[in-house]
């Protein structure tokens, strides 16, 4: 999301949002050293996501057989490790990740037709040589199977709580065998936006979507009304894998097919694409979109719930660590290279060639279509598709699914005071159009804080909510509050979905507004979480005794106190030398008066916070005698 604003605030974190009750944090904040405080965050969830939707694009070209049996061997697997979040499937450590509540599974194929000319192999699919399967969700199961049914329902839907995983993806087999009858001009990324894309906006597309246009003017498939509808859900995961051994020839001139045209015939239809790429749509159509239209980014509000997976034709060689993707490295190679193939003219130069499961070309388009969804905020991986078995390629899109699973909790605490409160805020960005656009009578927000942001163009407006402690929230107050599972209140499904010692910021009395997006700004303490406890920038309690015992840099006991400013272990200094001698070299002892280093002066702060921070000061101390603790003088 590009934003300016007119403010510079701390650590930025958004997250677009649906209608939302909680919260909690994907990744740990990270100390900027050589200070104690975090200036970096992560995005924050504000509900769990438990659904997962997932598209398979499966090439049924003359070629794909054995690779489709390699998919399917594996599906049972897939479900099995989604439904019950355990990857290794050992039985003893059944929470690797958050297990998918619901999934949803659709099969489209690369089937999008020739625009009506005639070309072997492509008059099949539901509209014949005119659009092929056209990115509709197929239905047709593969009665060659035994076992198999002749139709099956295009959502194949799976319910944790009902569903035997086994049984499910054996019915998904029935149809992702789509068999090897389908055109040769695969269209493989056109199939995935047609499936996907709604023909008006909707409330899971993002909030200036416009809708792509595809052959004859035609619209998506998606949304209400259209052949796909339900197959996306408003909160979920939505995951597209594609499997297929050419590179994608997705084009909005069909003539590129014609074997008689003028304007290409001189070339073999084998070779067309490759010859002629100012005729296949520019990739960044299946990112962003182009020409003012959205592309698959514009069907998540939040990016990070876009999963885009290939199982292609690089060289296995190119992927040495299916976790770790280098997409340039995987172009580079020297097999992805596009070139014609001597010993066969009418061809490319195969990318990899696997005995007993024929041969792939450089997919050069799709590597960067998922680099690029990767670089704009999606999740992406490539895998190889010249394996005997797709174990590994799929255990790799299945960590990046886990990714978008779950509450995303904040992996170590906050230092909160002792009534709970946090040296954060939380924003929320308001929609730009809507029954809600402006702070203005919003329960739960600052009624004297409301400034215009700059989002990608848009202005809208941003709330600020008010932070509560926990014991407002559990006795009717209104704003969010940071929330510990071991002394959350009864009834709270922290500990569920944060585990025991988790923790996360939650909402009490208020829902942020649909399709909002909220900021988490924090200047804020992080536990090191390694060395000595007791150690420097270690959490502590000052109205406790005995809580610094570690060493200080110079190796000496005894020397480390509690500071309350920021309730850290840190070095008690008279001057700047007491900083020296402590191993604190390039610290300086702040004298600012205490309710400087509290923050009680902090511009902008109302009455209720100014008071609660004079009231972390020790109890006898002067709020205007000097702090005398030693800091980094970058950090105050």
């Amino acid at each position: 999301m590009g934003l300016r604003r007119r403010k510079i605030g701390t650590a930025l974190v958004i997250a677009a949002i649906g209608v939302v009750t909680v919260g909690c944090f994907e990744r740990s904040l990270q100390p900027v050293n050589p200070c104690t405080r975090s200036r970096a965050g992560d995005n924050i969830r504000v509900e769990s996501v438990d659904e997962v939707d997932l598209l398979f694009m499966i090439d049924n070209s003359n070629s794909m057989a054995e690779e489709q049996a390699s998919l399917t061997e594996e599906l049972p697997r897939l479900v099995r490790v989604l439904a019950s979040g355990d990857r290794t499937q050992d039985g003893e450590t059944p929470d690797d990740f958050e297990p998918v509540r619901s999934l949803h599974i659709g099969v489209v194929t690369s089937d999008m037709g020739v625009g009506g000319f005639e070309v072997p192999t492509c008059d099949g699919g539901l509209f014949g040589a005119n659009a092929g399967d056209d990115g509709v969700l197929i239905t047709r199961g593969r009665t060659s199977i035994p076992g198999c049914e002749a139709t099956y329902p295009n959502v194949f839907d799976f319910q944790r709580d009902r569903d035997n995983p086994d049984t499910f993806a054996t019915d998904v087999a029935c149809v992702a065998t789509t068999g090897t009858g389908g055109c040769g001009f695969e269209q493989q990324l056109e199939a995935v936006l047609k499936a996907l894309s709604p023909a008006t906006p909707q409330p899971w597309t993002v909030g200036d979507y416009v809708p792509p246009f595809f052959h004859n003017s035609t619209l998506g498939h998606s949304g209400p009304g259209g052949a796909n509808d339900g197959f996306i859900r408003a909160n979920s995961a939505l995951a597209v894998i594609l499997v297929t051994d050419e590179e994608d020839c997705s084009t909005p001139n069909p003539a590129l097919f014609d074997p008689g045209s003028p304007d290409f015939s001189s070339v073999d239809l084998n070779l067309r694409c490759f010859s002629f790429p100012a005729q296949v749509h520019p990739v960044e159509r299946y990112v962003r979109g182009t020409d003012g239209r959205s592309g698959l980014l514009g069907l998540r509000q939040n990016p990070n719930l876009l999963i885009f997976a290939g199982i292609v034709g690089v060289p296995v060689e190119s992927v040495p660590d299916p976790a770790a993707i280098n997409y340039e490295e995987i172009l580079a190679h020297p097999d992805m290279m596009e070139m014609i193939d001597p010993s066969m003219p009418t061809r490319l130069r195969p990318s990899c060639n696997v005995p007993g499961l024929g041969v792939a070309f450089p997919p050069r388009r799709i590597v960067r279509t998922a680099q690029a969804i990767e670089q704009a905020g999606g999740s992406a991986t490539i895998q190889s598709i010249c394996q005997d078995s797709y174990a590994g390629a799929l255990d790799a899109i299945i960590a990046k699914i886990a990714d978008a699973l779950g509450g995303a909790c904040l992996p170590r605490d906050l230092n909160p005071d002792a009534e709970g409160f946090v040296q954060c805020d939380v924003f929320e960005i308001l929609p730009a159009t809507g029954d809600t656009t402006t702070c203005a009578g919003l329960p739960g927000r600052d009624p004297d804080f409301a400034e215009t942001v700059d989002v990608n163009g848009v202005p809208r407006q941003m709330c600020k909510v008010i932070q509560i402690s926990p014991a407002a929230a559990g006795s009717g107050g209104q704003g969010w509050f940071y929330e510990i599972a071991e002394t959350a209140a009864p009834g709270s499904d922290i500990a569920e979905l944060c585990g025991d010692t988790g923790q996360r910021i939650s909402f009490a009395g208020i829902s942020p507004t649909t399709n909002s997006d909220i900021r988490l700004e924090c200047l804020q303490t992080v536990r090191p979480g390694a060395g000595t406890p007791g150690s420097i920038g270690d959490f502590c309690d000052p109205a406790a005794a005995d809580q610094c015992p570690g060493l200080d840099p110079a190796n000496r006991s005894g020397i480390l106190a509690c500071d309350a400013a920021d309730r850290t272990c840190r070095v008690p200094c008279m001057n700047d030398s007491d900083c020296t001698s402590a191993g604190l070299l390039g610290d300086t002892c702040d004298d600012r008066a205490w309710e400087d280093a509290v923050g009680a002066n902090e511009e902008g702060i109302d009455e209720e916070t100014r008071n609660r921070r004079l009231a972390s000061i020790p109890a006898g101390v002067d709020p205007q005698a000097p702090h005398n603790f030693c800091v980094n003088p970058t950090c105050i």
